[in-house]
Formats: C-alpha cells, structure tokens, sequence
C-alpha cells in the first residue's frame, strides 16, 4: 500500500509549535455570566442609603425653616434644602445607571474607569454641605454686628 504524500503532515522543526488549523481558530468564547440577586439588592441597599441622609438632611432643613426666626436660617434652609434634593436625584441617577449596566452584564475593559464606584458623589455632597455651612456660618457672624 502506497501512501499518499498528502497524507503526512510535514515534519515540525525542535522549537516549533505546531499550526493550528480548523474552524476553532480565532473564535471568541461565549460564557454566560450569572448575575446574582444579591447584586440587585446591593445596588439597592446603597440608594436607600442615600436616601436615608438626604431625609435627615431635609428634616435639618425644614427645621431651620420653621423654627429659625431670622434671614439667615431661612438661606441656610434653603442651601440645605436644595443640597438634598440635588443629593436625592444623583443617587436616584446613580441607582439606575448601575442597574441598567448590571442588567447588560457591562464590565469595564479600562482599568482606569469602572462602572460601580462612586468617587465623586461623595466628594461633591462634601463640598456643598461645607459650602453651605460655611454660607450659615458668615452669615450668622456678619448680621451680628
């Protein structure tokens, strides 16, 4: 019996890899990600917590306005009023885009940016509840003269 030459493959050098070849070859793998219900709620339990603040902060605030009697508590009310409301509708935001993106299974390819954390709305909230205390408190000093 004679062998076709077609049939043996060509010897591979020391050091070679051999080729690869077939219909497997630069084909993405699919793994379906399962995403657990505790994310969800995590999601979930971090917007209540925003919430839970912005209440205490507009119950801050509506106790300046009812009880304070002069200019300035009414200003600070104001300012901690409206940092509430602006407060309540980022997370409201935040909570939505997080949910959308676990939705659709986003991961981030970027290390430098991710979907999840928050850095700025912590940083923002800070710097407009010291500005509005800040705001009280130069106010409160300048009407005493």
């Amino acid at each position: 019996m004679a062998s076709r030459s077609t049939d043996i493959p060509p010897p591979i050098a020391e050091g070679q890899e051999p080729p690869i070849s077939g219909p497997s070859v630069n084909k993405p793998v699919s793994i379906p990600i399962r995403i657990e219900p505790k994310v969800f709620f995590a999601n979930e339990r971090t917007f209540l917590s925003w919430l839970n603040f912005t209440i205490v902060l507009v119950g801050f605030a509506i106790g300046l306005f009812n009880f304070g009697a002069d200019r300035v508590s009414r200003i600070s009310a104001v300012l901690f009023l409206s940092t509430a409301v602006l407060v309540m509708l980022y997370s409201l935001y935040k909570f939505h885009l997080r949910a959308y993106k676990i939705r659709k299974r986003e991961i981030s390819s970027n290390t430098n940016t991710t979907f999840y954390d928050d850095r700025m709305g912590p940083t923002f909230l800070c710097i407009f509840l010291a500005l509005a205390m800040i705001t009280n408190y130069y106010l409160r000093i300048s009407n005493q003269e």
